[in-house]
């Protein structure tokens, strides 16, 4: 069965219509009346073309006969009910053809007509899902709607005798959509006082496209006539905020000028896109203020860290001080604790590597610090809480082993205690092993320092303990390590105490520590 080409005529109204826009563009951009709807720019045609007798049948045909060629070419392979999308598309048309003033716009694009087809396409997938991105018909539609558009072109002298008729329907259609407008607006400013109104006649066709849009809004009269005034009630506000100013800074000032001075002369859109890089353009160099602030911030943090090292006791304020550069960094109060730990280990590090006690002092500082604040929030049966302990352990067993000083050994002795508290035998016996080698490390060396047997006996008593978790088959590394803590503290213990037996103990840790540590 042949193919009727329902949409010939509709095709041809798009196609003649774009053209005759085209040769009267600057008498249709001139109009300061609202653009006429698609639909009766497609009436116009169809009623113009009908007064041309033979000549438009002519055309179509020519039209016809470029647009079947042009879906020839185009061969899909896809099979689908071709009337069918003929008839929707016949049928739809005429609801989704541009407004005279989209139309006049988009000819004049070099795109032309690429911008319309698509504009075209859109407005028919939201009237029938079968001309959506996906579907053949939206080809079928794309290939015949940019074949009238381009055939529609050729032939100016038919195009220009039909703009006429067509320009005279634009023309009264414009008159009796500004009269009804006009009618709206008065009906609109009855609600503002003289002075108000004198104000809005300055930009009468400003006010015109916002009675336009009032329109588009609504469904009635009366909520048109209240959509309108709430419009013009912005409009007002926005330009007396223009007149006084708002004592807020002169960008913002020099903003809201512009965007009334744009909403004057109908450029609402551009108005809101003055506002949108504005605020951009704010939010940009306040991020650029915030980052400028936090570097400033720790550069204070590190010259007054500095400023505690030339101080007697500083240690304490230096590590209150690092806190709040960990703070700044992270972006976060309190500091997280994993970033804590990596500050402490900075100082830590530096202090045994350097042999400086400042540095030592304040990991001992910042670590009694943050187990203040656990204990402050209840946290001091937590494993955070056990590490701490720990790392004030190590730290003050490196600072008390170098210093020769039995407080700090004993602190570090008591921080390990309390370790142990939380890293138990049953529920974490790595961190209970690890704990209890450094505790036998701290003990031996206090015992050594005060010449103590007893203290030195509760670092063999450690050590031993660490080696029921870190043996041999297990923790190979961990358990020579051990072994050689327990060598040495079994070598202190034998040599105070001038014991035979416990040299020979400490001969045979040593020895088990070599199956592992060898050459």
């Amino acid at each position: 069965m042949p193919l009727k080409w329902d949409c010939i005529d509709a095709v041809a109204s798009l196609g003649l219509g774009a053209a005759a826009c085209a040769i009267s563009n600057p008498v249709l951009a001139a109009a300061t009346a609202p653009a006429i709807a698609g639909a009766k720019l497609f009436g116009l045609f169809g009623a113009a073309r009908e007064k041309h007798g033979l000549e438009s049948e002519k055309e179509l045909a020519r039209i016809r006969t470029d647009v079947l060629a042009a879906w020839d070419k185009a061969d899909p392979h896809a099979q689908f009910d071709v009337e069918s999308a003929d008839a929707a598309l016949g049928r739809l048309l005429e609801g989704a053809m541009p407004d005279t003033m989209t139309l006049g716009r988009l000819v004049a694009t070099p795109d032309y007509p690429g911008e319309v087809v698509t504009l075209v396409l859109n407005q028919l997938a939201r009237r029938d899902a079968r001309f959506n991105r996906e579907g053949i018909e939206r080809q079928f539609a794309d290939v015949v709607i940019r074949a009238a558009l381009e055939t529609s072109l050729e032939n100016p002298a038919y195009t220009n005798a039909l703009t006429v008729p067509v320009l005279i329907g634009l023309g009264q259609g414009m008159a009796d959509a500004n009269a009804k407008l006009d009618i709206l607006v008065t009906r609109a400013e009855a609600g503002f006082d003289p002075a108000e109104v004198r104000d809005l006649q300055q930009f009468q066709a400003a006010v015109l496209q916002l009675a336009q849009l009032a329109n588009e809004r609504a469904d009635n009269p009366d909520a048109a006539l209240a959509e309108l005034r709430a419009m013009l009630r912005t409009v007002l506000d926005q330009r007396a905020a223009a007149r006084h100013g708002s004592n807020l800074g002169d960008w913002l000032d020099a903003m809201v000028k512009q965007v009334v001075a744009a909403n004057a002369a109908g450029h609402f859109a551009a108005g809101a896109e003055m506002i949108a890089a504005a605020w951009d353009d704010r939010q940009r160099r306040r991020a650029d203020r915030a980052e400028a602030e936090r570097a400033a911030d720790l550069q204070m943090c590190d010259f007054a860290i500095s400023q505690q090292r030339l101080l007697p006791g500083g240690a304490e304020t230096a590590a209150d001080w690092l806190r709040r550069k960990v703070e700044i960094e992270t972006r976060t109060a309190p500091a997280p604790y994993g970033a804590l730990v990596a500050a402490y280990d900075e100082w830590q590090e530096r202090g045994r590597n350097f042999g400086v006690a400042f540095d030592l002092e304040t990991a001992i500082a910042l670590c009694r610090s943050v187990l203040a604040r656990l204990a402050a929030a209840g946290g001091t049966a937590t494993w955070e809480f056990g590490r701490w302990q720990n790392l004030l352990g190590v730290a003050a067993s490196i600072l008390g082993e170098r210093q020769g000083d039995a407080a700090t050994l004993n602190a570090a002795v008591a921080a390990y205690s309390d370790a142990l508290k939380v890293y138990t035998f049953d529920a974490l016996p790595l961190d209970w092993a690890m704990t209890k080698n450094n505790l036998g490390n701290a003990l031996q060396t206090l015992g050594e320092r005060q010449g103590d047997a007893a203290t030195l006996e509760d670092a063999v008593a450690a050590c031993t303990e660490a080696l029921k978790v870190y043996t041999l088959d297990a923790l190979p590394l961990d358990w020579a390590m051990t072994k050689n803590n327990l060598g040495a503290a079994l070598a202190a213990l034998g040599e105070r105490q001038g014991d035979a037996a416990t040299l020979e103990d400490a001969v045979a840790a040593y020895t088990d520590a070599l199956k592992v540590y060898t050459f």
